[in-house]
């Protein structure tokens, strides 16, 4: 972007104006990194760089790195909720080795995990500058949390603030904290804060609290501490008078020396000699840095074994150097308050004039705050204005566009419930077609059975009507031949005169042989015709009483 731009050629001119620079949520990611932190090996003014979620992974966090390894002006980095991870914590770790102006680095929300916090934890057992260290939401652990304490505990003297919060620390790593605090007498703050810590890490904690005065801070909210007394002691513990007095009055001590013969050891361990015996030796043969190198050394907790003639020339030295620390008090007290005198004196003095000043500065100011609200009135009356404007459009343009949203899904809709329609259709006349089929096979199965029932009936009575018929035709024609046999006997004297009758009687004959032949024709005719009503008559739907069933079938489907 133009900022970003503009700010970086700034960094690569080295304007001494330009001493913070602030890209927080600016999205540059590795490439702005990279580009940044080559402006800033070249830059000797920036101190502070923050660089708050700005999705800066690996590469950009190893870039940074090569720049601190160059650069001797920034004293703060801050690199809260990027992606920096492992890799990018351990190469920042390594340019801590060797970087001396670095005092506050902030990796808090970057998932450098365990590991991590075990790289910084490397580096801080040889980095001297670095005082405040945020690692929060970072999945440390007891792991990363011991790896950090034991540190503190042995090696590191320069670190002033370590916030562990929210890491998922339980008892274990409180307890090494515990332990580090018992030999730490340098860090001040701990924010062990959304843990896992209970009532026995607490209790560890408070342990060590008591006996360490320079933690001033100790946060243990939000954890799994059942137990109020013992935060309530904590707390106490903490606002202690004697832990205020010891932070605001602390001054740099001089080592202190054992008896003669002994060792040189740290401070707070012995008391001190008085100095009248010390006034009676010659001064030291050593020069200044010998002194300072064994101070040094005495403040570092060593033990360094010394002739006695060594023991007694450094007695002498720190002596000197006590009497000389006094004599400075001294005078600087006298020079304080006849400089306190001299304020007094010229504010006695200048008071009128300055209240009558201040006055009329005071008037300007709020006459010109006055001209100031009444232009940010009119400011925001013409904000308020355009803000409902622009609020009015964008109304009309959402009514717009969700009354065009609205059509669209009705049309949708129609479409969806049309399409539902002729699915549903189909599938009532396929289901009615497949009902009908069954109903259809089902009464010609008993249609069938039934005609076959009357055929074999009216077989079997038309069988009878035959029989009967033949046995009435065969009666008949006996008899017609017995009375023809018997005319014959009986008219055979009168051939002549009965052959008119007899001819007469045979045709007789042949026309009731005749008779009873179309009879038995009608007699079969009428059977068939019975037969055929009845299938007819069978055929009719009893639902819809139309002549046969495919009428009623067609008209269903």
């Amino acid at each position: 972007s133009m900022a970003f731009r503009r700010v970086l050629k700034k960094l690569q001119e080295d304007d001494p104006r330009t001493t913070w620079v602030d890209f927080c949520r600016a999205g540059l990611g590795d490439r702005g990194a990279i580009t940044l932190a080559e402006a800033l090996k070249i830059n000797t003014h920036v101190t502070r760089v923050d660089l708050e979620d700005n999705n800066i992974g690996p590469e950009g966090a190893r870039a940074l790195a090569n720049a601190l390894l160059q650069n001797t002006s920034v004293t703060s980095l801050d690199l809260l909720r990027n992606n920096v991870g492992v890799t990018g914590c351990q190469a920042l770790s390594d340019s801590l080795l060797q970087n001396a102006t670095l005092t506050f680095l902030g990796l808090e929300d970057n998932d450098i995990g365990g590991t991590g916090a075990r790289h910084l934890a490397d580096a801080l057992r040889h980095n001297t500058t670095l005082q405040r260290l945020e690692v929060m939401h970072d999945d440390l652990g007891d792991e990363g949390c011991c790896a950090l304490a034991d540190v503190i505990g042995s090696e590191n003297r320069s670190l002033r603030v370590l916030s562990l919060s929210s890491n998922k620390i339980g008892d274990e790593g409180a307890l090494a904290i515990a332990a580090a605090l018992r030999k730490n007498r340098s860090i001040t703050e701990i924010h062990l804060g959304v843990n896992r810590i209970t009532d026995e890490g607490a209790k560890a904690l408070l342990e060590a609290l008591k006996g360490n005065l320079s933690i001033t801070e100790l946060r243990l909210q939000y954890n799994s501490i059942t137990s109020k007394s013992i935060l309530k002691d904590v707390e106490q513990v903490l606002q202690d008078e004697k832990r205020k007095a010891q932070k605001d009055d602390e001054i740099p001590q001089l080592p202190r020396v054992l008896s003669e013969g002994s060792v040189l050891r740290s401070r707070g361990e012995s008391p001190l000699l008085s100095r009248q015996s010390s006034h009676t030796l010659e001064p030291p043969t050593w020069d200044q840095h010998q002194v300072i190198d064994v101070i040094q050394t005495v403040e570092e907790g060593s033990m360094v074994n010394l002739p006695d003639p060594e023991v007694e020339a450094t007695r002498a030295a720190l002596a000197v150097l006590v009497d000389r620390y006094e004599q400075m008090c001294e005078e600087l007290g006298r020079a304080t308050m006849t400089l306190l005198d001299d304020v007094r004196a010229d504010y006695a003095k200048d008071e009128e004039a300055h209240a009558a000043a201040l006055r009329k500065d005071l008037k300007d100011g709020i006459e010109m705050l006055r001209q100031e609200r009444l232009r940010f009135d009119q400011w925001m009356e013409e904000e308020r204005k355009s803000l409902q404007a622009e609020i009015q459009v964008q109304r009309e343009r959402a009514e717009q566009l969700l009354k065009a949203e609205m059509e669209r899904k009705r049309e949708i809709l129609a479409e969806e419930i049309q399409h539902d329609h002729i699915q549903q259709r189909q599938r009532m006349q396929k289901i009615l077609q497949a009902q009908m089929e069954e109903e259809y096979n089902g009464f010609s199965a008993n249609l069938r059975t039934e005609r076959e029932e009357k055929m074999h009936e009216l077989q079997n009575d038309l069988e009878k009507m035959k029989q009967d018929a033949e046995r009435e035709v065969r009666v008949e024609r006996a008899s017609l031949e017995a009375a023809k046999e018997s005319f014959m006997r009986t008219t055979e004297r009168d051939k002549g005169v009965s052959q008119m009758m007899a001819s007469q009687l045979i045709q007789l004959v042949n026309k009731m042989q005749a008779r009873a032949k179309e009879l038995e024709n009608e007699m079969t005719a009428g059977v068939q015709t019975c037969l055929r009503e009845e299938i007819r008559t069978s055929l009719v739907c009893p639902s819809c009483r139309v002549p046969t069933p495919f009428t009623c079938l067609r008209n269903a489907i």
